[in-house]
């Protein structure tokens, strides 16, 4: 290791000399910060290596893998002409599966003054099947069953580590003679966001313990919490619901159909593959001080869609009369901004 790293050392040292030589200089001593995303990963995951610091047109070069398996090299180029400052910077390079063989890693980074690094886990993929739904209450327990194949006597390990809520299985045994369903005991994060599920099986077919990832949204319980006849949008403030009665009597609730993103959602009212209402909340901050709501739709039924502000509490009705053909709805003064 001492003999590779003075060879890329004395690499870069050379390269620094004929920078300087041409009125360019690299920066001596700074800090570097390199995060690796995702920090664990399976052999069979991509990884990008970020680099922070100062400097002047930063690069990072290709990744070369020891002999070994070990180290992952990248070299970083960068230095400032004479008289220009040096500005934070963020570089990236992603690594690609096929740049290792499936073990334990430190990544490297070296600028020719010294060397930044990151400690890379590998696993093997896993194949259990992990019941958690997309979005959780932050006042329920978190709703987590995992079913795998083998053994597990005990209740899993479960811990939490900033964003990330890791569950280690590696005390079960691995096999098909049994599955098991286990269900941590672990409450949700109490702070609203996105978060990362990891869970850690025993070894898998390369010897090494599994690793499968999930991402999970935590929604305050005071706001809106999605339902099949209720819509969130922006960010779970606004909560939408709704009733539909047809022209032979009969009538229901409205069923969300989120989108992408978190503006907008459709409704149906008879079946899924139905759609009979589009709504759109949009933030109007930046014209006029208001949130915007806007509403289409081509049914003629009855129906009536409630808009509920669950911060302030403010409330709007939007009805369409049995038989009437409804027009596009453009409130653009409902709600009070912020």
């Amino acid at each position: 290791m001492e003999r590779r790293d003075f060879t890329t050392t004395r690499r870069c040292l050379r390269g620094a000399f004929a920078l300087a030589l041409a009125g360019i200089a690299p920066l001596a001593g700074r800090a570097l910060d390199v995060q690796l995303a995702p920090a664990t990963a399976t052999w069979q995951d991509e990884v990008r290596v970020i680099v922070s610091g100062t400097g002047c047109n930063p690069s990072l070069g290709e990744p070369a893998l020891s002999s070994d398996a070990r180290f992952i090299d990248l070299a970083l180029s960068d230095a400032c002409a004479t008289g220009q400052p040096a500005q934070p910077f963020t570089v990236e390079r992603t690594l690609p599966a096929s740049t290792w063989t499936p073990i334990d890693a430190t990544v490297q980074v070296s600028d020719g003054f010294g060397l930044a690094t990151a400690s890379l886990s590998r696993f093997d993929a896993g194949t259990a099947a992990i019941d958690l739904p997309p979005v959780i209450s932050n006042a329920l327990p978190m709703p987590l069953a995992i079913t795998a194949e083998g053994a597990c006597t005990d209740v899993p390990l479960a811990t939490r580590e900033g964003a990330v809520t890791t569950v280690d299985l590696t005390s079960c045994t691995s096999g098909p003679l049994a599955v098991t369903t286990v269900t941590p005991h672990l409450g949700p994060p109490t702070t609203p966001g996105t978060y990362e599920l990891d869970v850690v099986g025993p070894h898998g077919p390369l010897g090494l313990p599994t690793l499968q990832r999930r991402t999970f949204v935590v929604r305050d319980a005071a706001r809106c919490f999605p339902a099949d006849d209720r819509l969130c949008l922006q960010d779970g403030r606004f909560a939408v619901t709704g009733t539909w009665r047809a022209f032979d009597g009969s009538s229901g609730a409205l069923h969300a159909l989120p989108l992408a993103g978190d503006a907008s959602g459709l409704f149906w009212f008879f079946g899924p593959d139905k759609l009979e209402l589009t709504v759109k909340l949009l933030d109007g901050c930046a014209v006029n001080d208001r949130w915007w709501v806007f509403l289409s739709s081509s049914s003629n039924v009855e129906y009536s869609v409630n808009v509920l502000d669950t911060v302030t509490g403010k409330t709007r009705t939007y009805d369409n009369a049995l038989g009437h053909q409804p027009a596009l709805v453009a409130d653009t003064a409902w709600d009070d901004c912020p």
